[in-house]
């Protein structure tokens, strides 16, 4: 077995499993790890810098044209680094049956050293935001191979996070591995720290979505485990079950989840997955497990019961936030969902701020627009969705619309306190 850290726990995985922990999300800015020369990274930003470049203030500009307000390139902590300011852009909302314009900016930084680069990017964001982009950046730090770090921070594969991270920074975390060659096995673990719990427990969600499966579907399904688990003191929920496909072949699903707390950083939102049958290639049948039922069961015990929070010196610092950088806006909001934290149609609306969902389809449109102002304890509203008008519904005036099957998933891009009214999109 070999140990992987995976923000701040620890898990072990099969020396054979490879795996990839170099994406995450922290405080709503996308972050992502690639090994590259300087010489790449060097040509790849200027790339990057010439494309957002390209279209002069005076010109017009292209629906999603990314014109760059500001960049600026310096070197800190060992890293070089780039930051770009740009893509401003006016987006329509509704509140209340009012009409509002939002302004917002986008963000890209850029950090290299000793052959890795970490890109960073936020799509929803005010311009304060450019210094909280390089107060994040001035926390990390690479880690050397081959060594778990006992800093107090937020592992993402080749570095690090040193606490204290910007104020109210949520942690997103992800690792995928799987066994090369042995196709039709997989296995996922992500945490959520300074996440809103879910209102249903793994076990819970369970049993209410077996009881809406048809008869016929259940009758495929073995349930092997269904119960808590504790692991290092962490109580969570088990579920295994193997499923009957057709030709014959047995697949298995494996979860453990802890539905995390709200302010504690050592117990976010954990959940471990494996599961088995998956094709060769997209698209293909299903596939044997590499393992018998048996193996399997013995590989997840021993993976779910290695996870743990990893050892660090300096306790008193862990998860503890850092200043804010610089003379701010005013107080930030208070408790409450964070950025990328989602909801979905019919739940009481966790928090006031602007929160977005997805369109179905090509040309699809949602009335009242993608992004709207939603406020703190009403119902999160189901998306009506407005497909492209036909020929003779554009004669006549008419636009279709419909609802979406599934319960539509909010999730929050902006806290602020209060909407912007119409016509102050130039107050940023």
């Amino acid at each position: 077995m070999h140990t992987v850290c995976v923000g701040r726990f620890l898990i072990d995985l099969p020396q054979a499993m490879r795996h990839e922990t170099r994406s995450a999300n922290i405080g709503g800015f996308w972050v992502a790890a690639v090994a590259e020369t300087g010489a790449a990274f060097s040509e790849r930003v200027a790339r990057r810098q010439r494309e957002l470049q390209a279209w002069p203030d005076n010109a017009p500009h292209p629906p999603g044209a990314a014109h760059l307000e500001r960049a600026q390139r310096f070197s800190l902590e060992g890293f070089e680094v780039h930051i770009f300011q740009f893509g401003r852009q006016s987006l329509k909302g509704m509140d209340g049956g009012r009409e509002t314009l939002e302004t917002n900016i986008r963000h890209e930084a850029y950090a290299h050293r000793d052959g890795w680069s970490f890109d960073f990017r936020i799509d929803y964001s005010d311009p304060e935001d450019f210094e909280r982009l390089k107060a994040l950046i001035a926390r990390l730090r690479l880690v050397e191979p081959g060594l778990v770090p006992d800093s107090p921070g937020l592992c993402l594969g080749p570095g690090i996070f040193v606490d204290p991270l910007p104020v109210g920074a949520g942690e997103g975390m992800g690792l995928f591995a799987s066994i090369p060659g042995r196709p039709g096995l997989a296995m996922v673990f992500s945490s959520a720290g300074r996440s809103t719990p879910d209102a249903e427990t793994r076990l819970q969600r369970d049993v209410r979505v077996d009881a809406e499966l048809p008869l016929w579907v259940r009758a495929l399904m073995t349930k092997l485990r269904h119960n808590k688990r504790s692991v290092h003191g962490i109580e969570g929920d088990e579920v295994v079950e193997r499923w009957q496909e057709p030709a014959g072949v047995s697949t298995f699903s494996f979860h453990w989840e802890f539905n995390g707390t709200r302010d504690d950083v050592l117990r976010p939102f954990l959940h471990l997955e494996m599961s088995t049958g998956h094709p060769a290639a997209a698209g293909g049948k299903r596939v044997p497990s590499p393992l018998g039922e048996e193996a399997l069961l013995a590989l997840w015990d021993q993976v779910v019961s290695s996870i743990r929070v990893r050892p660090t010196r300096n306790l008193d610092r862990v998860g503890a936030p850092a200043a804010a950088p610089g003379p701010g806006p005013g107080p930030g909001p208070g408790p409450g969902p964070l950025p990328g934290d989602t909801a979905a149609a019919g739940e009481p609306c966790p928090g006031s701020g602007w929160w977005q969902c997805a369109a179905d389809g090509k040309g699809v449109r949602i009335w009242g627009g993608q992004r709207q102002y939603l406020k703190k304890g009403k119902r999160m509203p189901q998306a009506l969705l407005l497909p492209q008008q036909t020929v003779w519904e554009k004669l006549r005036g008419l636009q279709s619309s419909r609802e979406a099957e599934a319960p539509t998933r909010w999730t929050l891009v902006d806290r602020r306190y209060q909407p912007r009214p119409a016509g102050s999109a130039g107050a940023c």
